[in-house]
């Protein structure tokens, strides 16, 4: 894995990148738009090492044209080294009105 993937994935995420397998993520930090903000910069020398024809997250429309940039980004990233991110829910209780409440993960597997 290149540095740069690397550096996004540690400093964004708290995720080491070098024991990702069977690693747990939190939506809610894929969604949250003051992290893409913080990587934003380093996008450009992303591009640098990466296809940008296949990863749409590194297109320079992508904040406008896609609703969760971040969560893209990253799952495009871990595709080209051969990662897959599968969506979990996990029972987080009840609701007042007795209705189930979840949390959503990312669960991080080599393919």
């Amino acid at each position: 894995m290149d540095e740069i993937s690397k550096k996004i994935l540690k400093e964004t995420l708290g995720l080491d990148p070098d024991n990702l397998n069977d690693s747990l993520i939190s939506r809610e930090v894929l969604l949250d738009d003051t992290k893409y903000e913080e990587i934003k910069s380093i996008i450009p020398e992303l591009k640098k090492n990466m296809n940008s024809t296949f990863l749409t997250a590194l297109h320079n429309d992508a904040e406008e044209k896609q609703q969760w940039p971040l969560l893209n980004l990253i799952r495009q990233i871990l595709h080209v080294y051969k990662y897959k991110m599968t969506p979990i829910r996990k029972s987080d209780g009840y609701t007042i009105d007795k209705k189930k409440k979840f949390k959503r993960y990312f669960l991080i597997q080599h393919e």
